[in-house]
C-alpha cells in the first residue's frame, strides 16, 4: 500500500515537472568544437603579413584565402570534417549538398583593438577559430537581430530582473585556444576590445553551398 501512494506521488510530480517545462522554438545553432593549435599553424601565424583594418580597429592578413595554403593544409582537412559534422550529422542536410570553403584570414588584434558589430554576406555559414588568445583578449558577442522575435515585439520594452538566454538581446563567449565556431552567416557579432597586452589571432571564415535545391518547378542547382 505504502508502495502504491509512493508511485502516485512521483506520478503527480513528474506530471507538475512536465507542465512547467519550457520548448526552445526554432533557436539559431550555434556549432562548438575544438581542434588543437600545432607550432606550425602558430609559427605561421605570427609571420604572416598583416594589414591594418580601414576602421583601424585590427589587423588582418593580406591573403583572404589563407586555408588555401599549404602550411594550413591540415587546419583545413580539420575545420572541414567539422562543417561536415554540423551540417550533416546535427542539422540533418542532405549529403546531396555540398558546403563549399570560399574565403578564409587571419584577424591579429592588438591591445584595445576590437570589432564592429556585422554579419557576413555572400555566404550560407561562417566560422572563428581561435589560434592565440588570452583573458580579457576580447569576448565574441552574438546579437538578436531586430527582425528575430523570439519573444516580445520592441513595442513594449520590458525590465527583466534578470537576464536569461530567452530574454537577451546578446550573448558572449570567451574565446579559448583551439575552440571552432560555427554559425548561420546571418548572425550578427561583434568583438569586445582587447584589453590585454598581448596580441590576439583568430581565423574566419566562409562557406558557401552547391548542388540540387527544391523539387519540379521551384527546382535550383548551383554549381
Amino acid at each position: 500500500m505504502t508502495s502504491m501512494i509512493k508511485q502516485k506521488k512521483h506520478k503527480k510530480l513528474k506530471n507538475k515537472i512536465m507542465k512547467n517545462r519550457i520548448h526552445y522554438l526554432f533557436p539559431i545553432p550555434l556549432y562548438e568544437s575544438k581542434i588543437d593549435i600545432t607550432e606550425k599553424v602558430l609559427n605561421f601565424t605570427e609571420n604572416a603579413k598583416y594589414i591594418r583594418m580601414f576602421l583601424e580597429n585590427g589587423f588582418y592578413t593580406e591573403n583572404k584565402y589563407i586555408l588555401e595554403d599549404e602550411n594550413l593544409k591540415e587546419l583545413k582537412n580539420n575545420i572541414m570534417e567539422k562543417v561536415d559534422d554540423f551540417v550533416y550529422n546535427i542539422l540533418k542536410i542532405s549529403k546531396k549538398q555540398k558546403f563549399n570553403l570560399e574565403n578564409s584570414w587571419i584577424n591579429k588584434h592588438m591591445t584595445n583593438d576590437w570589432a564592429q558589430k556585422h554579419s557576413h554576406s555572400n555566404s550560407i555559414l561562417s566560422g572563428v577559430y581561435y589560434i592565440k588568445t588570452n583573458e580579457n583578449s576580447g569576448n565574441i558577442c552574438f546579437h538578436k537581430d531586430k527582425n528575430y522575435i523570439n519573444l516580445f515585439y520592441p513595442s513594449i520594452n520590458f525590465t527583466y530582473e534578470e537576464e536569461t538566454i530567452i530574454n537577451c538581446s546578446s550573448l558572449q563567449f570567451q574565446p579559448k585556444e583551439g575552440t571552432l565556431l560555427i554559425f548561420p552567416s546571418h548572425l550578427s557579432h561583434s568583438v569586445l576590445t582587447n584589453i590585454n597586452t598581448n596580441i590576439r589571432y583568430s581565423l574566419a571564415f566562409n562557406l558557401f553551398v552547391k548542388g540540387k535545391f527544391g523539387e519540379l518547378e521551384t527546382s535550383l542547382e548551383l554549381k
